[in-house]
């Protein structure tokens, strides 16, 4: 038979003492863990947020571009116009250009390389709200900040 060791009150208080030191050191390390974990996720939502303001701002500076290179296309039907008028084969004066996207075009959708346009160079402003002009269809061609027109027949 065996023995039964009975052991004594200092060493079971070391005992005691050496498991409360590992519980604690194991409390420790998991909250470490814990807060890092925590601290790794935080940074990664700040990554994401500063990822998506990134593209929320160009996509805005994109879509300006793209109304810019619009307005600049009126500009031009219009200055074609008033040279059309200077030469005598248009009736004038140009009052104002309008340029409208036809079907599915639309500069505020970035999945669109270019955009058909119809223009009209108005020369008047009719009772009911109507107007007219000439017409201009053009091209827009949003990669290469570019369009073309010309005078319908």
């Amino acid at each position: 038979m065996r023995k039964q060791r009975i052991v004594s009150g200092p060493a079971k208080l070391i005992a005691l003492a050496l498991v409360g030191l590992l519980v604690a050191a194991g409390a420790v390390a998991a909250f470490v863990g814990i807060r890092q974990a925590n601290d790794r996720a935080a940074a990664e939502r700040r990554q994401t947020q500063v990822r998506a303001e990134r593209q929320a701002a160009t996509r805005r500076k994109t879509i300006a571009r793209r109304r810019q290179l619009v307005r600049g296309l009126e500009m031009s039907v219009a200055k074609k116009a008033a040279m059309g008028v200077a030469r005598g084969v248009m009736t004038g004066p140009i009052k104002r250009t309008l340029c409208t996207p036809l079907g599915a075009a639309n500069p505020d959708d970035l999945t669109q390389h270019t955009g058909s346009f119809e223009c009209i160079a108005v020369i008047q402003d009719n009772p009911d709200g109507s107007y007219e002009g000439y017409r201009f269809s053009a091209t827009v061609n949003y990669d290469s900040d570019s369009y073309t027109s010309r005078l319908r027949g």
